[in-house]
């Protein structure tokens, strides 16, 4: 994987994540307090600026079960904004 998928695929799980939480009725407080990860890393995950060694599968799982998805579910949106984006690039 290049450096640029590298961060299409961080951007799009910010991206993700974003989306199920304001879909949860949530603030990014409210997650955090949720899930036990700290504001600097949940807003670096949402901001697309976190890396794979700043948080992992136990995050992702905290994060899918406090937005009342299975971490399956909130993968299967992070993919689709990945085509999503991927379409979007190929077609400009």
């Amino acid at each position: 994987m290049n450096k640029n998928e590298k961060e299409l695929v961080v951007k799009c799980f910010g991206e993700a994540v974003v989306q199920v939480r304001e879909s949860a009725g949530m603030t990014m407080q409210e997650l955090s307090r949720r899930t036990g990860i700290n504001m600097k890393l949940l807003w670096s995950i949402e901001n697309g600026t976190a890396t794979g060694e700043d948080f992992g599968l136990s995050e992702i799982c905290k994060i899918a079960k406090a937005t009342g998805l299975r971490p399956s579910e909130l993968m299967g949106i992070h993919e689709a904004l990945i085509q999503k984006s991927r379409v979007g690039v190929a077609g400009a």
